[in-house]
């Protein structure tokens, strides 16, 4: 009987093993099979010949990965005729790249200023307006955290407190100071209300 026993357990092992292996390798082959399916989606990108393979290929790309950068990208320029498909890779690209890689994110924004910012989330309006203005691009800060101060949600306090200090560093003070009474009048957080208060106070003093 133990001998039996013994059998059977190393029965078990090797067949959870083998189970194992195979499990791997034919991961392997389905990690393989996508990426010569990237491969081939890039060459075929840049043959005039190959469009109508890369765009099928692509397409199968974004089934599987939705986030897939390189995909969006060539749906993005392939729609460069059709503002509306335009739109919708522009928004599925530009927060991916913010989490990514923001300096992509920002180069993608220049090229298409200022297309489709109305299409962005209020959050990702926010981050590219506080990095335009901490880079003194006042003008295109001005419209992000515009956009984004009228979106609700945890980053509008924030915008809105930024966008009267980006007027008031384009020399608008009296816009400035309309968007401080805004958020003294409207907003509910305490904490911004006492903010826009001291900063109205300093424009009397």
């Amino acid at each position: 009987m133990a001998d039996g026993s013994n059998i059977n357990y190393w029965a078990h092992v090797g067949g959870f093993l083998g189970g194992c292996i195979i499990a791997w390798v034919l991961k392997f082959h389905h990690e393989a099979g996508e990426e010569a399916v990237k491969v081939r989606a890039g060459k075929a990108r840049y043959e005039f010949a190959g469009q109508p393979e890369a765009a099928q290929l692509y397409k199968e790309i974004l089934e599987k990965e939705p986030e897939n950068e390189e995909a969006l990208l060539y749906f993005l320029d392939l729609a460069r005729y059709d503002e509306q498909r335009q739109m919708y890779y522009f928004v599925r690209l530009v927060p991916l790249l913010v989490q990514k890689d923001f300096n992509k994110a920002i180069d993608l924004v220049r090229d298409y200023w200022p297309k489709y910012l109305i299409g962005l989330s209020g959050e990702t309006l926010f981050r590219l307006g506080s990095f335009f203005y901490h880079n003194v691009d006042l003008q295109k800060a001005r419209v992000c955290l515009d956009l984004s101060s009228e979106m609700e949600g945890p980053w509008q306090g924030k915008a809105m407190l930024l966008l009267s200090d980006t007027y008031e560093g384009i020399g608008n003070r009296d816009r400035s100071k309309v968007v401080l009474m805004q958020i003294v009048d409207n907003f509910s957080e305490k904490a911004f209300q006492i903010e826009a208060k001291s900063r109205l106070e300093s424009f009397v003093s």
